[in-house]
């Protein structure tokens, strides 16, 4: 039985109407059920109000007055009100204790008890928020025990590391309350402002700028051109500021010129303003993978310690690095880095393999020893440098037909699945996710093979991913559509294995998956794609409202695959880095190599965070799923392989 048929017959026992009779009506309701979320969500306290009204009869109470609630702590442009219900809330809070829907309203009150300041409520609330996965009310936690003069930089230095959390209320009260109590300096806010200039995420470089000494007229000197540059006379600490902020602007758009005109300058600055400024200016054209980015490093490299908030820098150090083929440079900027930072596998890895390359090699067994158990992109290749192929872990004994009923049976799973069948995914998600978290592993496999039966992919790999002793990865990674996939690849002369990496990062399986620029379907076509590819294989008459047909997809998107393997001398990683960018993009940064380097490498080192995790991502469900097909030992290495230079290419 398929989940949307058990939202049917889920109605139909709770109402207690005949089938037939029921359906019309429980449409209807359902549709009004959706506007009240609507109104919720635009601050419509009248029509919610109306709409409560109407379904006072509806089979979820709790989520009809929680729309009720919502609409009355949020605006019409989705902003917070102070002015709460707070005794309604209350006792929702009560009636509703223990469910997915009470921690989601307590999640929502906290952010406007935070927003009005009020710390005693907040503090009394907070312990009870369970998921704990709204930054904003973090940082409220955190700037409310700041406030009472406790030390938290170190919790906090997380959130720091991301300079886009300030555009919110919690995370820039969370900052004053650090700069009140001395916990950052104001050049380590200005080193934050930088961040946030050179990511050009202005909100947060506005609300930084009035908690640190930024000149007068900082906001303007970002939009200087290069001529404007040359106007200051440097002969000051304001001067040298504002010129600063206009070369990290500048790099931006030229790193190279910018290097070439600060040059001229920069005897005006003093030593850690240089190192400043040239650690900029390397990041800048690392992000763009420029192959001098390695040398405008070396300009800032022994003075980079000066950066008490470098952490973004010297991880496009290291990359710089990795590309130039300098260990030691790929060393010494790990090694800088806090604590947080350098325990992120990547550092880990790449830590072990310039020790290694050093001749460090004990040293760097312990850092691989220390990774190679994750089921992640650097925890195989940790794996390998320890000489271990990729394998499978034991595959845990069966999920019984004892241990499946109480999942079958549990109500909130349930109404995930009815959620998912009204189109309600975000809800969906809540509600099997709260379900998730105290589940031990036979239930969260129990789990996975519940949604395997009722076809529901992505919570198949949800529950499945969570396990922590017993593992099936045949759910974990499940193969749907598998014939389709298969006899597909087939014809193209594909690996199926990259296929099935490639949809369970892009979809994970959803049918009628579709992203915020509009790509769709279980291989996530863009519109212009699929038309392009459909004429290229004589797929007449086709309409993009054939994407979510699971053949058309499939045949689709597979062809588009073996286009840019083709296109791309048979490089996975290439392959994959253009699926999700363009062609174009994976031509340019290959054409920036000034030397052949690893296929790891190349992947570390894409400029954009949203390909660069896509492909380690697809590549590394690519290993699994060939182990399980296979049934033999993988190497990620292998599949990466090696990546050739190429400067001849014409961008298209």
């Amino acid at each position: 039985m398929n989940y949307l048929r058990l939202c049917f017959i889920l109605s139909a026992s709770l109402l207690a109407t005949p089938l037939l009779a029921q359906s019309a009506s429980s449409r209807n309701a359902d549709d009004r059920f959706l506007d009240l979320r609507d109104a919720a969500r635009t601050g419509n306290v009248s029509k919610a109000g109306e709409l409560a009204l109407e379904l006072r009869h509806y089979p979820e109470p709790a989520y009809v007055e929680y729309y009720r609630l919502r609409s009355r702590i949020y605006d019409s442009g989705g902003g917070i009100v102070t002015d709460t219900p707070d005794e309604a809330i209350r006792a929702f809070l009560e009636r509703w204790r223990g469910e997915a829907i009470a921690d989601r309203l307590r999640n929502d009150w906290l952010l406007a008890l935070g927003r009005r300041r009020d710390v005693a409520t907040f503090e009394q609330q907070y312990p009870q928020f369970i998921l704990k996965d709204d930054v904003q009310v973090n940082c409220y936690a955190l700037a409310f025990r700041a406030q009472a003069g406790e030390s938290v930089l170190k919790d906090a230095r997380p959130i720091l590391s991301e300079v886009r959390h300030f555009t919110g209320d919690g995370c820039h009260l969370l900052v004053s309350n650090l700069v009140e109590n001395k916990d950052l300096s104001s050049s380590d806010v200005w080193a934050l402002m930088l961040q946030a200039v050179d990511q050009n995420i202005l909100l947060s470089a506005r609300r930084l700028a009035a908690l640190t000494q930024a000149p007068a007229g900082w906001e303007k000197s970002i939009r200087a051109t290069a001529k404007d540059l040359q106007r200051y006379q440097l002969k000051n600490e304001t001067e040298r500021k504002l010129a600063l902020l206009t070369l990290v602007s500048l790099a931006r758009e030229d790193a190279l010129q910018t290097a070439e005109r600060f040059e001229v300058i920069a005897k005006s600055f003093s030593a850690a303003e240089r190192a400043l400024i040239w650690g900029q200016i390397g990041e800048a054209a690392s992000r763009r993978a420029l192959a001098q980015a390695h040398q405008l490093y070396q300009r800032a490299d022994q003075a980079m310690a000066a950066y008490v908030h470098a952490d973004d820098v010297l991880q496009w150090q290291v990359r710089a690095a990795l590309r130039a083929g300098d260990w030691a440079m790929v060393q010494r900027a790990i090694s800088k880095m806090n604590d947080f930072t350098a325990r992120d596998s990547a550092w880990v890895y790449w830590l072990g393999r310039a020790q290694k390359a050093q001749g460090q090699k004990a040293e760097a067994e312990i850092l691989f020893r220390r990774i190679a158990g994750e089921f992640s992109f650097y925890g195989k290749l940790a794996l390998e440098e320890l000489g271990e192929p990729v394998v499978l872990p034991p595959r845990a004994a069966t999920v019984s037909a004892e241990e499946l009923a109480p999942i079958q049976q549990n109500a909130g799973l349930r109404r995930a699945l009815k959620f998912y069948a009204l189109g309600m995914r975000f809800e969906g998600n809540r509600e099997w996710n709260w379900q998730m978290r105290s589940m031990n592993d036979r239930q969260l496999l129990a789990a996975a093979e519940f949604a395997r039966r009722e076809q529901v992919w992505d919570r198949v790999i949800s529950a499945a991913d969570r396990t922590r002793q017993e593992h099936d990865f045949s759910l974990r990674f499940v193969s749907p559509f598998k014939d389709i996939v298969v006899r597909q690849s087939k014809e193209l002369n594909l690996d199926p294995s990259w296929v099935f990496g490639l949809v369970r990062q892009e979809s994970r399986f959803v049918l009628n998956a579709r992203s915020h620029v509009g790509a769709a379907g279980l291989m996530q076509l863009m519109p212009a794609t699929a038309r392009q590819v459909a004429r290229q294989i004589g797929l007449r008459n086709y309409d993009h409202g054939q994407v979510d047909d699971i053949e058309t997809n499939i045949t689709l998107g597979t062809t588009y695959m073996r286009t840019r393997l083709d296109d791309l001398d048979d490089s996975y990683v290439l392959a994959s880095a253009a699926y999700n960018a363009g062609i174009g993009r994976a031509r340019q940064w290959r054409s920036t190599l000034s030397r052949p380097v690893e296929g790891a490498i190349f992947a570390e080192t894409i400029p954009f965070s949203e390909t660069r995790d896509y492909v380690k991502k697809v590549l590394s469900n690519a290993v699994y799923y060939a182990a399980l097909f296979d049934n033999k030992a993988q190497s990620l290495k292998t599949r990466l392989g090696v990546i050739q230079p190429q400067t001849n290419n014409l961008l298209q």
